[in-house]
């Protein structure tokens, strides 16, 4: 289990000064959701080469994660990464959308490599059993029921052998959603734990000094570059930039595919 404290803010002094070439530098082609995004690397030589896919999974949260990853691996012609992300879902209406249901046919049609999972951002609501409400947000049995959907989709991954990199959720604007997030995050944690996926906490990286919630951080020149988009909840470019940067960070001590050379 992964846990970054401090460390995911010594980052992004640096991710900060390159953050805007990165995430508007490249063009980004738009793609169907469960569409593989195709590496644009120079021709000649990548057909001899084993493709190491990538699946990014859940919410919006997840969406911005792949843009990132994207534009960080596009041309790297080893790696393909499927955009599989759904806005406005998540595991309390699996009656609207059925991740579990969903993670069998991408295992059926793809084959995985490595999964990205990202979700949690709209289940700060009553939980449906059986296409009904049935519990509110963050009772016992709430927290029972949501932990056992967390604990099926990464057992799935895991005896599927994905590798898997769980998001935690980042700090919110709003006081009462962040604490509704910082919730999920020790059901995610507690769970990735047990289960033996890697969990990677985002909080860290989006408070400021004093631990509040960032809009912007600071480049290297000291000017404030905007991380969150207006609604405190979404990311900018740049924001995705330092988030991809997090997990990147991650996956390469743990996935022998980026031992060879760096992807970025």
């Amino acid at each position: 289990m992964m846990s970054k404290g401090t460390g995911g803010r010594r980052l992004l002094v640096a991710v900060l000064a390159t953050a805007t070439c990165l995430a508007l530098g490249a063009s980004e082609k738009a793609r169907a959701v469960g569409e593989a995004a195709e590496p644009e690397g120079p021709a000649g030589g990548a057909a001899d080469e084993e493709i190491f896919t990538i699946a990014v999974m859940g919410d919006s949260f997840a969406d911005g994660i792949w843009g990132g990853l994207y534009r960080r691996l596009q041309r790297d012609p080893k790696f393909e990464i499927l955009r599989l992300a759904k806005n406005s879902t998540g595991l309390a209406r699996p009656d609207y959308y059925d991740w579990q249901a969903v993670l069998e046919d991408v295992l059926a049609d793809h084959q995985v490599d490595a999964a990205i999972v990202a979700l949690g951002i709209n289940d700060n609501q009553e939980l449906y059993v059986d296409g009904r409400r049935r519990y509110l947000f963050a009772t016992e049995e709430w927290d029972r029921l949501y932990r056992e959907r967390v604990e099926a989709l990464m057992g799935r991954l895991v005896e599927a052998e994905v590798p898997t990199f769980w998001i935690g959720l980042p700090a919110m604007r709003d006081d009462e959603l962040s604490g509704e997030v910082s919730h999920l995050n020790v059901i995610f944690e507690d769970c990735a734990g047990e289960i033996g996926v890697t969990f990677i906490p985002t909080w860290a990286a989006t408070v400021d000094e004093e631990g509040e919630f960032a809009s912007h951080l600071k480049d290297e020149d000291g000017r404030p570059t905007p991380i969150r988009m207006n609604d405190g909840v979404h990311f900018t470019g740049q924001g995705y930039t330092m988030l991809t940067t997090l997990v990147l960070e991650v996956m390469r001590g743990e996935l022998a595919v980026f031992a060879a050379d760096e992807a970025s």
